[in-house]
């Protein structure tokens, strides 16, 4: 089997748009699981026009491999560009299909679908701005939750 047979990682672009507070998503890291993974992706947001999904695990950051990084270290990988980020991303059931085979997803791999907030800005052609959702995010910096078995999560907001 090639890897054109099997699922799709997806390299998200991620641009921050000038009315839209933040990415959009929030990113997970289980306690006694290794990983990290992306929690509430917001309807309308930068990181859902990139192809971001909730369930995704995140394989990069930035072009740089975050499998044993600390969740503290891609929360700074994720913050290191002040307008966009570079995320590779699997979903659980193409995350399961390549660990079972032995391979490693990378961004290099043949079937890696790119995705890109930018090309679907919620600006209009004609200047104004068109409301995408009416959620107010207020959730900024890092929220960790402890001792519920839940981990610790953080709102991606450069």
């Amino acid at each position: 089997m090639t890897q054109k047979d099997g699922p799709n990682p997806r390299l998200c672009v991620i641009r921050r748009w000038p009315d839209f507070q933040g990415y959009g998503f929030n990113l997970q890291a289980e306690q006694g699981a290794s990983g990290h993974f992306v929690g509430d992706v917001d309807p309308g947001s930068p990181a859902e026009a990139s192809g971001l999904r909730s369930g995704d695990r995140i394989i990069e950051v930035n072009d740089e491999n975050v499998q044993g990084e600390s969740h503290t270290r891609v929360v700074q990988l994720i913050r290191s560009q002040p307008n966009s980020v570079r995320m590779l991303a699997i979903d659980p059931e193409g995350e399961k299909y390549y660990a079972t085979r032995g391979v490693t997803i990378t961004r290099h791999m043949s079937n890696v679908i790119e995705g890109d907030s930018e090309e679907r800005s919620p600006i209009s052609r004609n200047n104004t701005v068109e409301v995408v959702s009416t959620r107010v995010d207020s959730y900024v910096g890092e929220n960790m939750h402890g001792g519920d078995g839940k981990g610790a999560g953080t709102r991606a907001s450069p």
